[in-house]
């Protein structure tokens, strides 16, 4: 997780400026419970290992 403590500036001191968003209420979707749901967790970020080849698209063959 990027922590603003070990971002370079001035990234750092422009985030800390952003404003925070509020909501007047808390918007909690019905549904089964937390036991009986599905949950989906979706990332681009493309993680690897420092000794992971480059990922090319390709497999190689």
């Amino acid at each position: 997780m990027a922590r603003l403590e070990n971002m370079p500036e001035p990234m750092k001191s422009h985030l800390a400026k952003l404003p925070c968003p509020t909501f007047e209420d808390n918007p909690w979707a019905e549904g089964p419970p937390l036991d009986q749901r599905r949950v989906a967790l979706i990332s681009t970020a493309g993680l690897h290992r420092l000794h992971d080849a480059p990922f090319t698209g390709f497999s190689g063959e």
